[in-house]
């Protein structure tokens, strides 16, 4: 039986969980609790690289969901939650 290279689930202490994938695969990432998609219609994904160790760059990265409840900050001449 012959087994390729995989990259390993990514789910602790991340924005994003990133699943097993095979080298070579590009996964698609699923936001954790307290974060959303940058773009509602793309969601995250990241290249399993052929050594089975997970690419640096994050299309669409997660960022964080704000609540109503946080109070909102001046933050570059913008204000922000």
């Amino acid at each position: 039986m012959c087994t390729g290279r995989v990259c390993p689930t990514i789910a602790v202490n991340t924005t994003t969980r990133w699943n097993a994938t095979f080298a070579g695969d590009t996964a698609i990432g699923t936001c954790q609790a307290g974060y959303r998609q940058s773009d509602p219609e793309t969601p995250p994904t990241r290249l399993c690289n052929l050594d089975g160790t997970w690419d640096a760059a994050i299309s669409d990265p997660c960022e964080r969901a704000c609540s109503s409840s946080e109070p909102l900050v001046l933050a570059g001449g913008a204000l922000t939650r």
